[in-house]
């Protein structure tokens, strides 16, 4: 149970950081002026929401089980009939589509990051044919 009040308290802040960051975005330049950055910054946060999600799935529908730590002896040891290796077999499953959405959110948060700098660094100075000698 701690667990789970650490991860929605951290949800939190992220689902309230991009709620502020988009208002605070949509006061100074308006709907029209949103550029990348502020588009994906929602879809970030949606995958990290989905994330927890199958993270609390795991533990909900599989009782926490996956094939994680498991040394080849217990693996082979495991009855394929029983209840405890189909609850392996769906966290391991539920594990795998985390990944993919935990890797996914990452590098969605980074492609936000490199946008959100280059407008910084992209300074429009007139072209070299304007400036006279």
């Amino acid at each position: 149970m701690a667990g789970n009040v650490e991860a929605f308290t951290l949800l939190s802040l992220v689902v309230v950081i991009i709620a502020l960051r988009i208002i605070v975005r949509l006061r100074n330049v308006g709907l029209c002026g949103l550029q990348l950055d502020d588009y994906l910054m929602p879809v970030a946060g949606v995958l990290c929401i989905i994330d927890l999600v199958a993270a609390i799935y795991v533990v909900a529908k599989a009782n926490g089980l996956t094939n994680s730590y498991m040394t080849d002896e217990q693996r082979a040891s495991l009855d394929p009939n029983s209840e405890e290796y189909a609850h392996r077999v769906l966290g391991s499953k539920i594990q795998v589509f985390g990944w993919v959405l935990y890797a996914a959110s990452l590098w969605c948060i980074k492609v936000c990051v490199a946008v959100f700098y280059s407008r910084f660094t992209c300074v429009h100075l007139p072209s070299c044919a304007n400036i006279e000698d």
